[in-house]
């Protein structure tokens, strides 16, 4: 559940959903201005979903006629009056309904209750069960009645307790708070088995085919008339190229040979120090005498470090 800043629970209006805080109207808050401003600038409110009427307006009527002439016997001329506003309840459809048959809807916008309007289940076949249908209306005309009857104190009664069922009988209605009947089970649970005594569930009707489309006869088709073809145009006969005239040749300038370097075994990346360093050491190497094998390598090494020398030397 949703709360404010001062930890209490916010319920949310049952017209608008969450988007509105719905205080109650004896909280001290709300004359000190310590509660935030309902609906502030800027503030989205939810829209309402669109509602379908249920339809029924016989049998809407006459069991509104009912729960008045009931009201009007118990409660008197001055209860006849306070119930007078039934007839300004909606009575819609809800598709969100899957346990209950039907559900009265209530506020406290302005900090007494009255009903809004009465929601009922899609998934019940209504016109099947007439009776079922007027009961269900009766039961719910006479939750409202109580509300416009006891409008401040009507949340500290039983949803289903004395007074309504005081009501409901004066309206010759079965005050029970459920409908056990079988025929609502079979329509909201067609799977469910069937009580002993209880025919069958009729098959459902095949859905008629949709008949065949009429083939349209061919449109004949116009003959086209033939194109005139264009007549071609002269080609204009291309002019001759003017003959190239003749470039005297260039005389190219004999270029001096450059001398070939010797190779220089992977020293040609080193710097002159680190040369005349490799030099150095191959020498002091080559005078203590080795052997023949080792000799011949570091003597070809010690030429090519020479040969770099000296070509750098040329540069």
């Amino acid at each position: 559940m949703k709360t404010d800043e001062w930890g209490n629970v916010c319920y949310p209006d049952p017209l608008f959903g969450e988007d509105e805080v719905v205080y109650d109207a004896g909280d001290p808050r709300l004359e000190e201005g310590l509660l935030p401003v309902r609906n502030p600038a800027g503030r989205r409110r939810r829209k309402r979903r669109p509602e379908k009427p249920f339809g029924y307006d016989a049998e809407v009527k006459k069991a509104l006629n009912t729960v008045l002439k009931a009201s009007a016997s118990l409660y008197g001329a001055e209860g006849r009056k306070k119930v007078d506003a039934l007839k300004d309840i909606a009575i819609v459809k809800n598709t969100r309904l899957r346990r209950a048959m039907a559900r009265m809807c209530y506020s406290n916008r302005t900090g007494v209750w009255s009903p809004i309007k009465i929601d009922f289940a899609t998934d019940i076949r209504w016109s099947e069960v007439p009776d079922i249908l007027h009961d269900t209306l009766v039961h719910e005309y006479c939750h409202a009645a109580r509300c416009l009857m006891n409008p401040k104190t009507y949340k500290l009664e039983a949803p289903h307790g004395r007074e309504w069922q005081v009501l409901m009988i004066e309206c010759k209605a079965d005050p029970t708070a459920t409908c056990l009947d079988p025929r609502i089970t079979q329509m909201r649970y067609p799977d469910a088995p069937r009580p002993a005594g209880m025919p069958p569930a009729p098959a459902p009707a095949p859905k008629p085919k949709p008949p065949a489309p009429k083939p349209k006869p061919p449109k004949a088709k116009k003959p086209k008339a033939p194109k005139p073809k264009p007549t071609p145009k002269p080609k204009p006969t291309p002019k001759p190229a003017p003959a190239p005239k003749p470039k005297p040749p260039k005389a190219k300038k004999p270029k001096a040979p450059k001398p070939t370097p010797a190779p220089t075994n992977g020293y040609g990346t080193w710097n002159t120090d680190r040369l005349e360093q490799e030099l150095e050491r191959l020498t002091s190497a080559l005078e203590k005498g080795l052997p023949p094998a080792e000799d011949a390598k570091l003597g070809k090494q010690w030429d090519a470090v020479v040969a770099e020398l000296e070509n750098r030397g040329m540069e």
